[in-house]
């Protein structure tokens, strides 16, 4: 008798809950909206501490200059206070873009990246604190550059895969260039 008394007020308990929570569902379908609109979630977005400009005539063997959008002239060395170089990717040549970034205060040239010589080869990137991601819209890959000139782009990426492109000298046509087989290859277009 113990047994049938608990199970329906098993039942009873079990079939109260499901009205009542198909009554809060219907509940919230009827509720008129509110005239205050939801608060929208803002996430931070990291701060960028590129410079871009335009490579000027004012550098050299241990400086680096460039003309930002502004106007204003940013000259560097290019050794940093603790001695080691400041990295810079492509060719320095009066009058190509570039996105840099500076250590020491300012004083110092932390990274520079040729964009010029990165448009031969993709539209599609995007410089964020001087390092290139590429693919930014579809599957963005920050990649290390290992060689960026005026005929070719080599950069690897998280999981090791490695973006190439090259352009013939002859033709101008692009090229592929071999590749290690431990890593996955993706040729920039």
């Amino acid at each position: 008798m113990k047994k049938i008394i608990f199970r329906f007020l098993a039942s009873l308990i079990l079939m109260s809950g499901m009205l009542f929570s198909l009554q809060g569902c219907k509940d919230k379908k009827t509720t008129p909206k509110s005239s205050v609109s939801p608060t929208p979630v803002v996430t931070k977005a990291e701060a960028d501490s590129s410079i871009c400009g335009i490579a000027n005539e004012d550098f050299g063997m241990s400086t680096f200059a460039i003309t930002t959008e502004d106007g204003r002239s940013v000259q560097v060395v290019r050794t940093r206070n603790d001695g080691t170089d400041g990295e810079i990717y492509g060719d320095v040549a009066p009058g190509d873009k570039f996105v840099m970034t500076t250590t020491d205060d300012g004083e110092s040239l932390g990274v520079a990246i040729n964009v010029t010589q990165v448009e031969r080869f993709t539209k599609k990137y995007r410089v964020l604190n001087a390092r290139l991601i590429l693919n930014p819209e579809n599957a963005p890959d920050t990649v290390n550059v290992l060689h960026l000139s005026t005929d070719s782009l080599v950069a690897v990426g998280r999981e090791k895969h490695i973006y190439t492109s090259s352009q013939r000298k002859d033709r101008g046509e692009r090229k592929e260039k071999p590749h290690s087989k431990q890593r996955s290859r993706v040729v920039l277009k």
